[in-house]
């Protein structure tokens, strides 16, 4: 999660690369207190 709070990656690319979903991703972010930041990107890979 630390490549999303460094917007290094989006939510789903760095989901994939913790070998989680993202709601689990999701979820470390409430719990790391990491804000979570909806762009463009993150709606494609949402979508696709």
């Amino acid at each position: 999660m630390e490549i999303y709070r460094e917007d290094k990656a989006s939510l789903w690319k760095a989901a994939e690369i913790a070998g989680v979903t993202c709601r689990e991703a999701l979820k470390e972010l409430k719990k790391r207190n990491i804000p979570f930041k909806y762009d463009l990107e993150d709606l494609e890979g949402g979508i696709g």
